[in-house]
């Protein structure tokens, strides 16, 4: 069995997620990301950095369509007001 160590993952991990100032065009990559750490992170630093109204933004919209597809899948068709209605269900 091969060892892999952690350097080596840190390293492929590197290549394969976007740097931040570039975050918003992993939604063109063929590889679809599946750490949505990077993206969330990214998009609060650009909201701290630019400002609230920010998040109005293409690229911020980017980053939230990633963090949005990696919740309810890519090809997901959400109904924000049916989705509303049932986590207000769920959550207390």
């Amino acid at each position: 069995m091969t060892k892999v160590s952690g350097n080596l993952v840190n390293e492929l991990a590197d290549i394969l997620t976007p740097p931040r100032s570039r975050l918003e065009t992993a939604f063109k990559s063929p590889c679809f990301p599946c750490n949505p750490i990077p993206f969330a992170n990214g998009l609060a630093d650009h909201i701290r950095t630019n400002g609230t109204d920010s998040i109005k933004s293409d690229s911020c919209k980017a980053i939230l369509w990633i963090l949005m597809a990696q919740a309810y899948g890519q090809v997901a068709n959400i109904d924000l007001m049916r989705e509303f209605d049932r986590l207000d269900k769920v959550i207390e």
